[in-house]
């Protein structure tokens, strides 16, 4: 093996006690944030190390807080909305909880974030906080900036659907991002309800990213399963990632869920992956070659579990199990892990739900999984595994479940 790979702890297939380390570790470290992802990074001494960065650039400053309502070169002010028309290098500052970014579509932006803090969560309405759909843009942090991104409603905090692309960068000494998707379905970075993630790269900084119900941290927001069996949206696009630290956790899911190979009846939404697909949608192509990454899938909650799954005496959680990376659950292709290659950095991907760590959802299939260095740490439920696809029954998890698994000893 050309890294390290811890796929099973052993204290994990003791049972329940094993559980409790993993989700310790996993509330440990949401307690802490992402000094908590940095202390185990640093105390560890592996993984964060960033490529070279761009040397800072500057462009005309944007008050997000106070936006001349007659705009700017490139960009213009009107209904709450700072919408950058033009390509160029643009600087956004200060903090509100009314007014947003948008970047028109067909845009290349370069743009600098330094100390921003948009917060739309507690608004009435679907507002997306900052929104490139069909743009190409790079972000970067200005040098110790903290920068938040909250939407609401079926919005993803930091929205790169599918068609757009996004670069996140950072200044020589850093700077964070904290992205947040509303509750109805956003992902952290990527797609809102009911849509697939873009072009996702993350190559320095440290980006926080949060899902709402149903939605990917990075990647895909919810799948709508309104028309079950057919999904729409909740793919997780391509998400490369070659350095920085990156912690990202899928949403949880709520009620019970309904799906043709699933529960009936039902009206709920599975949960979704920290990096990869939302609920019911497929992981898409996810690459990893660097930088320290942290992915968790947090157990569901909901409506109690009801032997109705398709199994008799199967008493599934009614939420879904999505991974931690891959696809989010539930079945078939609607959830399979996708593409996952990982070459380098540092990886530790925990899941509380009956997904596998790194791979597929309940019941989703394989994909194709790709291991050839780096060190990865996959914390997963006794009884499961660490890699692939579960099975109906819960017994395990199924290597030959339609795909491949190549770790390269």
């Amino acid at each position: 093996m050309k890294g390290l790979i811890i796929s099973r702890i052993e204290a994990l297939r003791g049972g329940a006690s094993g559980f409790g380390f993993a989700a310790c570790a996993a509330i440990c470290v949401f307690a802490l944030g992402l000094t908590g992802c940095e202390f185990i990074r640093d105390f560890m001494g592996i993984g964060g190390e960033e490529p070279p960065q761009p040397a800072m650039v500057s462009g005309p400053a944007i008050r997000i807080d106070s936006p001349d309502p007659e705009g700017g070169p490139g960009w213009s002010f009107d209904d709450n909305t700072v919408t950058i028309a033009k390509n160029g290098v643009y600087t956004i500052q200060g903090g509100t909880t009314v007014n947003r970014v948008k970047v028109s579509s067909g845009v290349k932006a370069n743009i600098v974030l330094d100390g921003v803090d948009i917060d739309l969560s507690a608004g009435s309405a679907d507002e997306c906080a900052f929104d490139i759909t069909g743009a190409a843009v790079e972000l970067i942090f200005a040098l110790g900036s903290t920068n938040t991104l909250k939407s609401n409603g079926t919005s993803a905090g930091l929205h790169v659907p599918a068609g757009a692309a996004l670069t996140i960068t950072s200044a020589a000494g850093g700077g964070t991002l904290s992205a947040a998707g509303g509750n109805s379905g956003g992902a952290g970075i990527g797609g809102g309800n009911g849509e697939d993630g873009g072009t996702i790269t993350i190559s320095g900084g440290t980006v926080n990213a949060t899902g709402g119900t149903g939605g990917a941290g990075i990647g895909g927001g919810k799948g709508d399963n309104s028309g079950s069996p057919t999904i729409v949206g909740g793919g997780g696009g391509n998400i490369t990632i070659s350095g920085g630290t990156v912690s990202a956790t899928g949403g949880d899911g709520e009620g019970d869920v309904k799906h043709a190979n699933y529960h009936q009846p039902g009206t709920g939404t599975s949960g979704g992956s920290g990096i990869g697909g939302g609920s019911f949608g497929p992981g898409g192509t996810i690459t990893i070659r660097g930088g320290f990454v942290w992915a968790y899938s947090p157990a569901s909650s909901g409506d109690s579990p009801t032997p109705a799954g398709p199994s008799p005496g199967d008493t599934d959680d009614p939420n879904g199990d999505p991974p931690a990376i891959g696809g989010g659950s539930v079945s078939g292709s609607d959830g399979d892990a996708g593409t996952i290659t990982i070459s380098g950095g540092t990886v530790i991907a925990v899941t509380e739900s009956r997904g596998a760590a790194i791979g597929g959802g309940k019941r989703a299939k394989n994909g194709s999984i790709s291991i050839s260095g780096g060190t990865i740490i996959a914390l997963y439920r006794p009884g499961l595994g660490p890699y692939g696809g579960t099975t109906n029954t819960q017994s395990g998890y199924d290597e030959s479940n339609d795909g491949t698994i190549g770790l390269d000893s």
